[in-house]
């Protein structure tokens, strides 16, 4: 069959969220295809073949370097970000020239080179699908609404996404907004959310002998965790047993700035602050907590997309306390693999509960059949192969 590229705004093969989306896409794609390549945006490493490429999983490699470029004058970072992309376009070019692509697969790229990447595709016949995951929030860029980033978030989610003709949608919410803003009327579209297998769990400490909490990610953008992070004195006085709250991505001097001094001193016995984890070490803090923390505010970039975290925590059986916001409410249900609340408050009566009534044992198991049966990749793997086919 064909041969395929993936590439975009993500980090090859272990770098962030994104890179884990790609390879289970592609983890469910390999077997049916000649060869699959990965173009990623990470920087370079010391170990390239050739000084071209590097192999993961009999996959090659072909890092773009396009991300985490350190521009120090305000020219450079004006170009680096009008023209991120251009490197990649340029290797692209190239590779066509003795070699082909069937079909490429590009994930969130930027406005400037995704219309050049379509009209790339055009003058070789390519298929090109997106892989959507996001609309940012304005107020959530760099220079907040009013800056270039949130122009270019608008010009590609209002004007360039659109004219993709084959586009997998992370969330309900894209999937429907890009069939009506399409313009085209046959667009070839499926709903992939984050998918994952189940981790081997390793037994958690007792819950008995008090609850543990984790939260990875950065604190203020898309989650809203500060308002659990203030109710951890109250929490601890009503359940009357020891708790403590997991944060990664964040350290205690950092915790301090966004708290304020007098809030952080109240708090700071029940939190504990890690910094910037690798993946491994946040999942082996997931294999020491008993529920993961997500708080997302009612906005569009909430319905949009969806939450890595979610699936992550549910594949290390670990319930998540959360609210009704966007596709989270089609997978997460209440007293089964969640703690869904309105109002903070009400967490402390759930868990009471679960506690008294000996449920958390049960909860773990709902957490890894929710992913056995709604979100693994044999759950999705027809479908996307279906979707593969429809290519236009």
């Amino acid at each position: 069959m064909a041969k395929i590229l993936f590439t975009g705004a993500f980090r090859f093969p272990d770098g962030d969220a994104a890179s884990l989306r790609i390879n289970n896409i592609i983890n469910i794609l390999k077997p049916y295809y000649d060869e699959i390549l990965v173009a990623g945006w990470e920087q370079k490493n010391k170990f390239l073949i050739d000084d071209k490429f590097y192999l993961y999983n009999s996959i090659k490699c072909f890092p773009q370097a396009e991300l985490d470029n350190n521009s120090t004058t305000l020219l450079e970072k004006f170009g680096s970000f009008i023209y991120k992309g251009e490197r990649t376009l340029n290797w692209i070019e190239n590779y066509l020239k003795k070699d082909a692509f069937e079909i490429i697969v590009v994930y969130n790229p930027p406005a400037l080179f995704a219309l050049q990447l379509i009209s790339l595709c055009k003058k070789y016949n390519i298929k090109l699908i997106l892989d959507s995951t996001e609309w940012y929030d304005s107020n959530h860029l760099p220079m907040g609404r009013f800056g270039l980033p949130a122009i270019e978030n608008f010009i590609r989610m209002h004007y360039v996404y659109p004219k993709i003709s084959n586009i997998i949608s992370i969330s309900h919410y894209l999937n429907n907004y890009y069939a009506e803003k399409s313009y085209k009327f046959d667009i070839n579209q499926m709903i992939l959310p984050i998918v994952l297998d189940c981790q081997l769990v390793v037994e958690k400490p007792s819950i008995d002998q008090g609850i543990n909490f984790i939260y990875a990610g950065n604190l203020g953008k898309k989650d809203n965790i500060i308002d659990f992070i203030n109710y951890l004195p109250t929490l601890h006085q009503q359940l009357n047993c020891p708790i403590l709250f997991n944060i990664a991505g964040v350290t205690f001097s950092q915790m301090r700035d966004l708290l304020g001094s007098e809030n952080f001193d109240t708090v700071q016995t029940y939190i504990n602050c890690h910094g910037r984890l690798s993946r491994d070490k946040v999942i082996d803090l997931y294999s020491k907590s008993h529920f993961s923390v997500l708080f997302r505010d009612d906005k569009r970039y909430a319905h949009a997309g969806f939450p890595t975290k979610l699936v992550e925590s549910w594949s290390m059986a670990t319930p998540v306390i959360c609210n009704p916001i966007g596709d989270i409410t089609l997978y997460a249900l209440h007293g089964e693999n969640a703690c869904i609340v309105n109002d903070i408050t009400d967490v402390a009566k759930f868990l009471a509960d679960v506690l008294k009534n000996n449920q958390y044992k049960y909860m773990q198991q709902q957490c890894q059949k929710t992913i056995d049966l709604k979100l693994s990749n044999k759950v999705y793997s027809d479908q996307l192969l279906d979707f593969f086919r429809r290519l236009k």
